[in-house]
């Protein structure tokens, strides 16, 4: 398989879930269709789901990119019908938290306050159509409690939980004012991967077995690159500097076909004259003739 997620949370999934082809996800903070996406595999795979992402460039790629999947531009929030949420541009770091947008406009970054339409998780449980949910992830930068506080009457329950679990951009753990909200769902903590918690549900128990090892060779998985994480930096900036020497050829090669075009221009002007000389020439020797 091909990873694209930032921290191999589709390789994890992957290993639980890889006899199922037709399957079903919901991400809440799907953010780019591609970059750090934990289902662009699932979906080229031929599951489909749901995308929760309140970004509007994100969302409208996502509606592009995934024609079989709902995208919801909306926030998974118990907090009314509309809320504000702080969008920081070009960034997975746009949040409702208002504490940490705050410190994000301290240390310099673009963040725009919006005013967007709330869904809560249960009403999401009822869009999806499929059976079985088998993974939802949650990943929404410091409202996890929030985000699950939704989850109050739906008797659905995903197979597989991946819930950020890290303060944003930082180890520090998070998961402890939400977990038991979990837990009172039926889940059993499966796996942490330094950066989100993994849960089974105890009707699945038998998928913990999955969860016994990090991933390794033996999950016979690539990188697709681009992802925020530092795994294949230096590999992109050896591909950046072949793509800027590429370039440099091109531009060589066009300044080539350049000089090339007027070389043969200059010749096609040199054989018009030598054709203009050959004519004097013949006019020259007529006259010559008649006069002797």
């Amino acid at each position: 398989m091909i990873s694209y997620a930032q921290n191999f949370e589709d390789v994890m999934l992957e290993r639980a879930f890889s006899e199922i082809t037709e399957g079903s996800y919901i991400d809440v903070g799907a953010q780019d269709p591609n970059q750090d996406s934990v289902s662009k595999h699932f979906f080229l795979k031929g599951w489909k789901g749901i995308h929760v992402e309140p970004v509007p460039i994100y969302a409208t790629a996502l509606r592009a990119q995934r024609p079989r999947d709902l995208v919801l531009e909306k926030v998974v929030s118990s907090k009314g019908p509309i809320i504000t949420f702080y969008e920081i541009v070009e960034t997975g770091l746009s949040t409702v938290e208002k504490n940490l947008a705050e410190q994000y406009n301290v240390s310099g970054r673009d963040v725009t306050a919006v005013e967007v339409q709330t869904i809560s998780l249960d009403e999401i449980f009822l869009l999806i159509s499929q059976p079985v949910i088998h993974w939802l992830k949650i990943d929404v930068e410091g409202s996890e409690e929030d985000v699950l506080a939704t989850w109050k009457t739906s008797v659905k329950r995903p197979l597989v939980l991946v819930i950020e679990a890290t303060h944003p951009l930082s180890n520090i753990p998070s998961y402890m004012t939400w977990e038991d909200l979990v837990f009172d769902k039926g889940y059993i903590f499966a796996y942490f991967d330094g950066l989100n918690r993994f849960y089974v549900h105890e009707e699945h128990r038998e998928l913990l077995n999955f969860f016994d090892a990090p991933p390794n060779v033996f999950d016979d998985f690539q990188l697709a690159g681009g992802s925020s994480n530092t795994f294949t930096r230096n590999l992109e900036s050896e591909i950046s500097g072949l793509l800027a020497e590429k370039q440099k050829l091109e531009q060589s090669q066009s300044q080539l076909l350049a000089e090339k075009q007027k070389l043969e221009q200059s010749q096609s002007q040199l054989l018009a004259e030598k054709q203009k000389l050959e004519q004097s020439q013949s006019q020259l020797l007529a006259e010559k003739q008649k006069l002797e």
